[in-house]
């Protein structure tokens, strides 16, 4: 299959997957498994069930052809399609030509090992407080953290946060750290205001403002 057909169906199926699943509460387990078993079919990718619940994805069409919010909405959906077949929490690692690009879990979102900060300098200003709970961690593969902010912080600021946290908890020893920052009239889990997450010591910051 040509890659631009190969791409098309990969977003095609994912497509279809988001508008089954938003339509109805109650995922389609026979459709989820309908739209893997095609894109493999198809060259899109291969897919191996590991040991500890990841579910690896080796992408067969170029991944930078893809941009980044399409490379973020395939990990959400392919995160949900495997959500509805295993019906428990599970993660997504998808690699291309044998390197991790990107990885998903239901507890620290996607991150894109991929992306660069060009815009991240350097901010010197006191480090402000903030609440952190830890909400998962599985050892020496990833940890998880919400977050806090009393107000809205810089992206600087947001990496000399992350690299606190990083060193306060230990988390050079962990693949993937995901941090999702909030602020006081968000609610947990709805959405974060930012994150900052990083896969094999590459670190991305985004603001969000998932919840206005």
């Amino acid at each position: 299959m040509k890659p631009i057909r190969a791409l098309s169906l990969a977003l095609g199926c994912v497509a279809v997957l988001a508008s089954a699943q938003h339509a109805d509460a109650k995922c389609d387990k026979k459709k989820a498994e309908q739209t893997i078993a095609s894109a493999v079919q198809s060259g899109v990718y291969s897919r191996v069930e590991n040991y500890n619940g990841t579910v690896a994805y080796e992408m067969l069409i170029p991944w930078d052809s893809l941009s980044k919010p399409a490379q973020e909405q395939f990990v959400t959906e392919a995160l949900k399609n495997e959500r509805c077949i295993k019906g428990k929490g599970v993660a997504v690692q998808v690699s291309y030509k044998g390197k991790e690009v990107a990885w998903g879990d239901v507890f620290g979102g996607v991150a894109l090992s991929s992306s660069e900060n060009e815009d991240v300098v350097e901010d010197k200003g006191p480090l402000p407080e903030f609440k952190l709970n830890q909400t998962s961690s599985i050892p020496g593969i990833k940890i998880s953290f919400d977050c806090i902010l009393q107000n809205p912080v810089s992206k600087p600021m947001l990496k000399r946060l992350y690299d606190k946290i990083s060193q306060d908890y230990g988390a050079d020893s962990y693949k993937r750290v995901f941090i999702m920052w909030y602020l006081p009239h968000y609610k947990i889990g709805a959405g974060a205001w930012a994150t900052t997450n990083s896969v094999d010591g590459k670190v991305e910051v985004r603001i969000l403002k998932l919840q206005g």
